[in-house]
């Protein structure tokens, strides 16, 4: 209904009551991300992940909110966590954001292994 602001503030308080539903998390972080406040994001993700280090959404939102930030160091370091995340979880946009950190980090061989990921899943 284009109400960003009371949709915001009603993800914001979901999240107060449920901080550690992924389904609440994920959907205040997006909204988050699509206003580029990345520093609560990144809060609010990274206390996530230190809970569920696994969840798939969290990776794929902290890996985008990195990525927006050009902060390929800290967007690499999910690289390896993403490699052993079953195929039929894996996104495809998180997995070239990882793809090219990794190349502009010159880490050629993670780089690869991500493109070869892309190259099976689709």
């Amino acid at each position: 209904m284009k109400m960003v602001d009371t949709a915001l503030y009603y993800y914001a308080e979901a999240y107060k009551l449920q901080p550690f539903n992924i389904k609440y998390v994920s959907s205040y972080a997006t909204r988050l991300l699509n206003q580029k406040n990345y520093r609560t994001t990144d809060s609010i993700l990274n206390i996530f992940l230190a809970i569920d280090s696994t969840s798939v959404p969290a990776i794929n939102l902290a890996v985008r909110s990195l990525y927006e930030q050009d902060n390929y160091r800290l967007t690499s370091s999910f690289s390896n966590r993403w490699l052993n995340i079953k195929p039929d979880e894996i996104n495809v946009s998180t997995t070239i954001r990882l793809a090219i950190a990794n190349y502009e980090l010159k880490n050629y061989l993670l780089g690869y292994k991500l493109c070869d990921t892309v190259i099976r899943v689709c």
